[in-house]
């Protein structure tokens, strides 16, 4: 091979192989992103001197117009290649990795899907192509996340003015209510100044004790009786009927006190005559 082969392509070939292997080594080693690692230097630069691995960057933390950086969703910092996992293919930078399938582990939890079989692998830096096509697919998300809230606020609108339109029926169906009751009730015919209603209630005199009954407003004027006459008239008695009280088997001793009484009535009414 060596007889066949210019030596100036030789000495250029192991150039480029001694560049290429120093510049892996440079960026095989954990920069610092956390406090430990317990992988082995020497199998994570077999995996990524084997390109199993993306080479371990320092990650910035400001994206420059431009720039073909990618932001590793786990700790927020732009890389020029990420790895890719397995199960769901989502993108993570290699320190991170690192941290979340520690050295021998039989198995880790993906952070993303929650699957059991975390594995990543590396594909090198993206190209433009695929760079344009996330760009795309990251542009329809965008769209459809802007048209679902769109429609949540549609729907919410639609909501509010829904209940507006029962609260507003609501309230005219009371109103109506109102109304109708209200007719129900006959209403009372208004009575002229000076005049009163039938069905009002009449203010009649209260009687004043201190004046004769003759003076009293509303009650029958009878005349005062006259001031010399020591006895007034009385009102003429109906006579007893002793012989009905008799037949009826009255007390005899109560029927012989009521004689008696009559009897002497009737005595002082002839002598007040004469």
């Amino acid at each position: 091979f060596f007889q066949n082969t210019p030596l100036h392509h030789i000495i250029m070939g192991q150039i480029k192989s001694k560049q290429k292997d120093s510049l892996e080594a440079k960026h095989c080693v954990p920069l610092g992103l956390y406090s430990t690692c317990n992988w082995p230097p020497k199998t994570l630069k077999k995996l990524i001197c084997d390109k199993k691995l993306a080479p371990i960057f320092k990650g910035i933390d400001d994206d420059t117009p431009g720039s073909l950086l990618d932001e590793c969703p786990i700790c927020f910092m732009l890389y020029p290649s990420l790895n890719h996992a397995r199960c769901c293919k989502q993108d993570i930078c290699t320190e991170c990795f690192l941290q979340l399938k520690p050295f021998n582990s039989s198995e880790a939890t993906c952070p993303f899907c929650n699957r059991t079989d975390f594995h990543v692998y590396f594909t090198g830096p993206k190209s433009k192509a695929e760079r344009k096509a996330e760009e795309e697919d990251q542009k329809k998300v965008e769209e459809a996340q802007k048209r679902m809230r769109e429609e949540e606020i549609k729907r919410d609108k639609e909501r509010e003015d829904e209940k507006a339109r029962k609260l507003a029926e609501e309230k005219e169906k009371k109103k109506e209510l109102e109304e109708s009751k209200k007719e129900s009730i006959p209403e009372q015919e208004e009575v002229p100044e000076g005049y009163e209603s039938e069905s009002s209630e009449v203010d009649y005199p209260v009687p004043n004790v201190n004046m004769f009954p003759h003076e009293q407003e509303g009650f029958i004027n009878y005349p005062p009786p006259p001031l010399d006459n020591p006895h007034p008239a009385q009102p003429p008695q109906q006579p007893i009927d002793f012989q009905a009280m008799i037949a009826s088997n009255e007390d005899p001793d109560r029927v012989e006190e009521l004689m008696m009484m009559e009897a002497i009535r009737l005595s002082l009414i002839e002598n007040g005559g004469n």
